[in-house]
This record gives C-alpha cells, structure tokens and sequence, in this order.
C-alpha cells in the first residue's frame, strides 16, 4: 500500500503526519503486504520512515522524473 505525498512530505516534524504513518504501516503489515512511502524528499523524512519500518520509497530524494517517453512496455508487464 502506498502513503501519499500528503503524508510522507514533512513527516519526521509533524505530529498528525506520523499518526497517519503509523496506522497505515500498521494495517499494510497486519495485511501482509509492503508499505511504499511515495514523495519523499528529505534524508530526514527518509530516516524517519526506515526507522518506523516502512518498506519501499520513492520520490524527489532518489532521483527526479526522467524526460524520455516509455516506447514500449514489456508484456510481463501488464
């Protein structure tokens, strides 16, 4: 399950962000799936998000949006 920008934006200084955090990790983990923080952008929100056990993350901090279309997606793909 994906946490949105929303949440993950600002996360380690904000106290009503960290409660969302929480209880969706809570849930994924209690369903068995992987928890994605999307829209990190601070190496202080990603330490803060590790530390609370999420699993995957994307956003700003890794690397921005690459310019060059997608031409063709490989069937195992969809």
């Amino acid at each position: 399950m994906k946490l949105a920008f929303k949440f993950t934006n600002g996360v380690s200084k904000n106290e009503k962000q960290k409660k969302v955090a929480q209880e969706m990790l809570a849930i994924t983990h209690k369903m068995g799936a992987k928890a994605l923080a999307e829209g990190v952008e601070t190496e202080e929100d990603l330490k803060y998000l590790i530390e609370m056990g999420y699993d995957l993350f994307q956003g700003y901090y890794f690397a921005k949006p690459h310019p060059t279309r997608v031409k063709k997606i490989h069937s195992i793909y969809v």
